[in-house]
């Protein structure tokens, strides 16, 4: 998506809902709905069930330990599992389009951020990357999409869109968490079932103000729109694997996800386990992997400080 398409995308946000027709229309024409041919039509997805390892002859096994005991669950997510993400476009962390005047931007020490896999490719001795493609897979008809959002001013309003193709799904106005956190964005189950074969995308922005040069309030200040953007791509669930997951939410749920390529699920589950018990160094640590695992480029690794994302609160 080109800069011209950016300004668009984010004029219409601060215009309101009279512009989002305007809005749908430029993303059809300049990025259309993904196609696949029967060779990428997605299938269910095959089972690969999460077993836990076991220590041999002494020596640990890859993986977390669970109670303190020598069985081990990985909490890798495996990217070669999911749909192929080439030209699914997107930016993983927060950067600016100029708008109209608003509160003023924050410094924070982790940007706004999509908890969502991504690749990138920087050119040499850049630090804003030439492609980058953000997305992910859910087997769930209206999933839980996931943001890190910095402590922003109580002023600043979130703007969240999920589209397909030309088609709004859902636009709603969030509430920022005032000290940051991880924040959830559930699609309403009022909202239309997402099907295969397309693509989805979702954009959660916001605006804010930069003083120029030397200035801290004004008139000579300049707005930005603040964004992520990344795409979401349904498959529908193999039944061997569906007969593998536990009633209620567990580690065993999370790594049968994660192993078998289904992100967006994954990271709901664990979400909620921590939400549960947010103070458990077991959860801690599978959160941590799991969030490792989503920077899927080695050059991207430099560009974000990963580290500090995965000790990130979860918003109450």
């Amino acid at each position: 998506m080109n800069f011209g398409l950016k300004s668009i995308i984010f004029s219409c946000l601060g215009g309101g809902i009279t512009l989002v027709s305007l809005l749908l229309s430029t993303i059809a024409k300049a990025q259309p709905p993904q196609s696949f041919s029967h060779a990428q039509t997605p299938q269910p997805i095959p089972l690969l069930i999460a077993q836990a390892s076991r220590t041999v002859s002494g020596s640990p096994a890859t993986g977390r330990s669970v109670g303190g005991g020598t069985e081990l669950i990985d909490l890798t997510y495996d990217a070669s599992r999911s749909v192929s993400g080439a030209g699914a476009g997107g930016r993983s962390q927060g950067g600016g389009v100029r708008g109209k005047k608003t509160a003023f931007c924050p410094t924070p020490e982790v940007p706004l951020t999509a908890l969502v896999p991504f690749t990138a490719t920087y050119p040499e001795g850049k630090t804003i990357p030439t492609t980058m493609n953000v997305w992910g897979t859910t087997t769930q008809a209206h999933p839980t999409l996931w943001a890190y959002v910095p402590p922003l001013d109580p002023s600043i309003e979130l703007q969240f869109l999920f589209t397909e193709g030309r088609n709004l799904i859902h636009q709603t106005t969030l509430q920022a968490p005032g000290s940051g956190g991880v924040i959830a964005i559930p699609i309403p189950t009022t909202k239309p079932a997402l099907t295969p074969d397309k693509q989805y995308q979702w954009t959660l922005s916001f605006k804010c103000k930069t003083p120029a040069t030397g200035q801290t309030t004004g008139s000579s200040a300049q707005v930005e729109t603040v964004y992520i953007q990344a795409s979401v791509f349904y498959k529908p669930l193999d039944s061997a694997i569906a007969s593998q997951l536990t009633p209620t939410p567990s580690r065993q749920n999370a790594a049968l996800y994660a192993q078998n390529g289904v992100w967006y699920d994954a990271l709901t589950t664990l979400a909620t386990l921590r939400q549960q018990a947010p103070e458990d160094p077991t959860l801690q640590a599978d959160w941590a992997t799991l969030l490792k695992s989503m920077v899927l480029s080695p050059e991207a690794r430099e560009h974000i400080d990963i580290e500090t994302l995965t000790k990130q609160p979860l918003a109450r």
